[in-house]
C-alpha cells in the first residue's frame, strides 16, 4: 500500500489491515528517492508501477475474479495516440486546403467557406476525441494468474484475449525506430499454442521483467501444489 507515497495525489487513496501478527517496515521517502536517483532502471520500474496503480484507482476491471490480484494495468504508449491524432488532423487540414483553393477560385462564397471550415474543425475535434476514447479503452492487465488484453474501438469492434501464466513458454521484445526513441515496444508472449502480442507497451523492458517474475512465480506455486496433491494422494493410499 506504499504506492500512494509516489503518486501525484496529495491524499492517500488506500489502506491496509493485517490479518495476523506481522512486522511493518517503514521506509522514508527520501531514502527511496536517493535509491531511485542512483539507479535509473529501478526508477523506471517504480514509475511504471505508480502509473499502473493510479490507473487502477480510476477504473476497476470487471473481468477479475475475487481470487486474482492485479499486478499491472497499462495501455499503449501515448505516442500512438498522438500519431493517430496527427494523421487525422492532417487529413482535415488537407480538406481545408482544398476548400481554400475553391474559395480563391470563386467557387465558394465567404459564408460557405467559413461554414466548411467550422464543420471540418468540429469533425477534427470529434475524431481526436474518438481516438482518445479508443486509446483509453485499450488495456493490458497482468494478474497473478493470467495476462489480459482488451482492444475496444467504439462502434467498430471489441476484442479480447487472455493468456494463462501457466501457458507461457518465453517472452520476447520487439522495438521499432520510434519505440527505441520514445521508450515503448511490443511484448511477444509465446505459448504452447502460438504467440500473443501486446502492442506499443510503455517501458516494455520493465513490463516484460514484471511479467517474467509473475510467470516464474506461478510455475513455482504450481509445482508446490502438485507436490502437495501427490503427497496427499500417497497419504490417502497408505491410510
Amino acid at each position: 500500500f506504499g504506492e500512494d507515497a509516489f503518486g501525484t495525489k496529495p491524499n492517500r487513496q488506500s489502506s491496509a489491515r493485517a490479518r495476523d501478527d506481522c512486522i511493518l517496515v517503514r521506509l522514508e521517502k527520501n531514502v527511496i528517492n536517493t535509491l531511485l536517483s542512483a539507479n535509473q532502471e529501478i526508477e523506471k520500474a517504480f514509475g511504471l508501477l505508480v502509473s499502473s496503480y493510479e490507473w487502477l484507482l480510476q477504473e476497476k476491471p470487471h473481468s477479475i475474479s475475487e481470487k486474482e490480484s492485479i499486478c499491472f494495468l497499462g495501455r499503449p504508449h501515448r505516442f500512438m495516440f498522438l500519431i493517430k491524432s496527427l494523421v487525422s488532423s492532417l487529413f482535415f487540414f488537407l480538406l481545408a486546403g482544398v476548400s481554400a483553393m475553391f474559395f480563391r477560385g470563386g467557387v465558394f462564397t465567404t459564408g460557405t467557406f467559413l461554414s466548411i471550415l467550422a464543420v471540418l474543425a468540429i469533425l477534427a475535434l470529434l475524431f481526436i476525441l474518438w481516438r482518445y476514447v479508443e486509446w483509453r479503452n485499450d488495456n493490458y492487465i497482468f494478474t497473478n494468474k493470467r495476462v489480459i488484453c482488451e482492444d475496444r474501438v467504439v462502434l467498430l469492434h471489441d476484442l479480447r484475449f487472455e493468456v494463462p501464466l501457466s501457458a507461457i513458454v518465453n517472452l520476447n521484445i520487439r522495438k521499432s525506430i520510434f519505440g527505441r526513441s520514445f521508450g515503448f515496444g511490443d511484448l511477444l508472449i509465446n505459448t504452447f499454442t502460438g504467440m500473443s502480442r501486446l502492442k506499443h507497451v510503455s517501458s516494455v523492458e520493465v513490463a516484460a521483467g514484471l511479467l517474467e517474475y509473475l510467470w516464474k512465480k506461478e510455475k513455482l506455486v504450481s509445482r508446490r501444489e502438485d507436490r502437495e496433491a501427490f503427497q496427499q494422494a500417497l497419504n490417502n493410499q497408505t491410510n
